[in-house]
């Protein structure tokens, strides 16, 4: 019998779900998960991150791991997304640790993250 990896096959499955798909990176930081994805899935992927230092590291990592990934990174917060988010239509929404940090407007971040 053959053994197989659930971690590969999970991967597997989880990059036929994504790819093509447009990603919502709430609280991105300084990228790495953005950039990670958009390498291994495929996927768009639009960060925001309330902290302009996280967003220029974040366009200085992007700068530096590759010019074709599908990645845009903006300065903004949960409850006043920019102006080109806004209108955005979204398949997924990732918010790694950044709910830990709006714990006590869990409810409205989860309301702003359904209405894009």
């Amino acid at each position: 019998k053959a053994v197989v990896s659930t971690q590969s096959t999970g991967k597997q499955w989880y990059q036929r779900r994504v790819r093509g798909s447009i990603v919502l990176d709430m609280g991105c930081g300084e990228g790495t998960p953005a950039i990670t994805m958009a390498k291994q899935f495929g996927c768009k992927v639009v960060g925001v991150d309330i902290s302009s230092n996280n967003i220029a590291s974040a366009r200085r990592f992007l700068s530096e791991e590759s010019s074709s990934l599908n990645v845009q990174f903006h300065e903004g917060n949960f409850f006043h997304m920019p102006e080109r988010v806004q209108h955005e239509m979204f398949t997924h929404v990732w918010a790694q640790v950044s709910f830990f940090h709006t714990h006590a407007h869990l409810r409205r971040c989860v309301d702003v993250a359904a209405s894009m």
